[in-house]
């Protein structure tokens, strides 16, 4: 009986070194089905010396790895990385404490990974995108042009459809950068594209673009989440909805599949998962949707116990609107106060992934 063990499986994977990454092994896809690997999965383990050379050994399993990483007896983790549809494994440094042997030196292109691989940020965004800022790049002459092209991307809180939100995830982003793909060069004017030329005018200028290379950081990282999930199979949309007059609201649209138990799926229906997150002074608020079936649950996590109030109030109001929608609440639940924050132990393996960018 032949199986996956001595067909097509490398005894030791190779070693490559990409862009801002130290030493990281190669896997085979048969050899990644075999361990169970997936990407954004972190795996803790002892490197131990074998005769053919060191294995990590985790969970009962034991992965092959470079003379270049680690050394028996050493405790070491990495990081499951898919870059160019190829699955590579990283070794995890831990910035608290002290590094024995030097990894690559820093350089810009490496930090600027690292940034784009870590957990999504909106500081820079929201900064950028409040109408404060807005208006003061606006006393500009030199940044007119260049701010009109980002009007058709900017919503009205006073006058916002959903036809409007709809309009404005499908003609920005990642979009609209594939359209880019079939030489359609109308589809290419996104958010991203319009802060690039703000970068570049300020740069002839002499201005100072910190806060838009944060801004475009933080924009590529939410791609690199929608497209990580994706090469999994994944529905999730990580984006913000810039408006006009009031801070900017950062979202992620997930579907949700239910229960993986087949008892449990007549019990739990699937259905769409919405986050929303908006930058309030200098804390923020939160919601949580849950819709399926024409039904919705919604939690809400307010600043503060006045705004939490004011939300209770406005519940009926809230289901009115959604009716006339076609849509029933079913729950309404208000936090005074931020939402906790989840910690990365916390959060599932696929939560973070990396693609090549």
């Amino acid at each position: 009986m032949y199986n996956l063990d001595p067909i097509n499986l490398q005894a030791r994977p190779n070693t490559v070194y990409a862009e801002g990454l130290t030493g990281a092994a190669r896997i085979t896809p048969e050899q990644g089905r075999l361990l169970g690997l997936r990407a954004g999965q972190v795996i803790n383990g002892v490197i131990a010396q074998r005769p053919e050379g060191n294995v990590l050994l985790f969970d009962n399993k034991a992965l092959p790895l470079p003379m270049s990483i680690g050394s028996a007896g050493e405790r070491i983790g990495l990081q499951v990385l898919m870059l160019g549809g190829q699955m590579m494994v990283r070794r995890l440094t831990d910035l608290k404490a002290p590094i024995a042997n030097p990894s690559l030196p820093s350089t810009q292109g490496s930090e600027r990974l690292s940034r784009l691989t870590m957990d999504i940020g909106q500081l820079q965004l929201a900064r950028f995108f409040s109408p404060a800022s807005l208006q003061e790049l606006a006393q500009h002459p030199q940044l007119k042009p260049v701010l009109q092209q980002l009007s058709p991307f900017l919503l009205s809180a006073n006058a916002l459809q959903g036809g409007d939100i709809k309009r404005l995830m499908e003609h920005s982003g990642l979009f609209s950068e594939a359209a880019v793909r079939f030489n359609q060069a109308a589809a290419a004017a996104s958010i991203k594209s319009v802060l690039m030329d703000l970068r570049r005018i300020l740069l002839s200028s002499g201005g100072d673009v910190t806060q838009l290379n944060g801004a475009i950081d933080e924009l590529e990282g939410r791609q690199v989440e929608t497209l990580g999930h994706q090469l999994q199979r994944h529905t999730q949309l990580s984006w913000l909805l810039p408006f006009h007059d009031q801070a900017p609201v950062f979202l992620q649209i997930s579907r949700d599949d239910g229960a993986t138990q087949a008892a449990d799926r007549e019990k739990i229906k699937s259905g769409w998962r919405v986050d929303l997150t908006v930058p309030w002074g200098e804390q923020e608020v939160a919601a949580n949707i849950h819709y399926a079936d024409g039904k919705t649950n919604v939690k809400f996590w307010a600043a503060s116990a006045q705004l939490a109030e004011q939300v209770t109030a406005g519940e009926e109001h809230l289901r009115r609107l959604l009716r006339k929608a076609g849509v029933e609440l079913q729950d309404l639940v208000v936090f005074p106060g931020q939402r906790p924050a989840v910690k990365n132990d916390d959060l599932p393996t696929a939560r973070r992934l990396s693609v090549d960018v």
